[in-house]
This record gives structure tokens, sequence and C-alpha cells, in this order.
């Protein structure tokens, strides 16, 4: 959350889910009807953010080619 990475869920969203077999408050033990976002990051050694790949559909995933390229130009 501290990276802005999760998105909130009405209730009928929360409703949809738990019809469908999804208790998302059982399995976080928590009532705040949120999701993460997946994210990758290459980070320099200045700590500063050199790539990132954020999408909300985690079967969506970053390209292994794409993700070697940019660790390869964030090291020189």
């Amino acid at each position: 959350m501290a990276f802005g990475l999760a998105y909130h869920l009405d209730e009928a969203e929360v409703s949809k889910l738990k019809e469908s077999g999804m208790d998302i408050e059982a399995w976080s033990k928590a009532e705040h009807h949120m999701l993460p976002v997946p994210a990758t990051y290459i980070v320099k050694p200045d700590g500063k953010i050199f790539f990132s790949y954020v999408n909300a559909d985690y079967k969506t995933r970053i390209d292994n080619d794409t993700l070697l390229k940019a660790a390869k130009e964030a090291m020189q």
C-alpha cells in the first residue's frame, strides 16, 4: 500500500467474489476490501527506481526479454 499498489473493491465486487467462492476477508483476515496490484521494479544501487512494470491484470506478466534488457541497462 505504501507504493499505491492496491485497489479498493466496493461491496458489490466483494459479494460477487464471495458468490464465486473467493472470500477475500477470510483469506486476508481483514475487512479492508483491498487487493494488491502485481508490480516489478528494478532499483539502482543509489535507491532510485530505474524501471517499473505495473499491471492490475495479474494474468498479464512482463515479457522476460523486456525485463532482462531493463536489468542490463540498469547495471550500466
